[in-house]
């Protein structure tokens, strides 16, 4: 099993709720549960970015997630994204 943890880097709202969910999921440890990855959708929308990419950086750095921003218009990082997953699902079962 793994997680995606998806975010708008257009919308604070998506992020805060996101921060939300995380923290509800976690409780009282600093690790998320289960290998995962957090991403950062629409990141060719410079003009509309209202979440920058330090502070995707850092939650997710906080909660031990690997991070990256993807666009699915302009493709970049998407298959990244899926590689990430599977590495992070990968050195999970490998290290139980």
């Amino acid at each position: 099993d793994g997680y995606v943890l998806l975010y708008s880097v257009t919308s604070r709202d998506s992020f805060d709720a996101l921060k939300g969910y995380i923290n509800e999921r976690t409780e009282a440890t600093t690790a998320f549960p289960s290998p995962g990855i957090m991403v950062g959708l629409k990141c060719d929308l410079r003009s509309e970015r209202v979440v920058q990419i330090t502070e995707g950086r850092e939650l997710a750095k906080e909660y031990g997630l690997p991070f990256l921003e993807v666009s699915a218009k302009t493709g970049a990082n998407v298959d990244r994204a899926f590689e990430d997953l599977v590495r992070a699902i990968k050195l999970s079962r490998t290290s139980i």
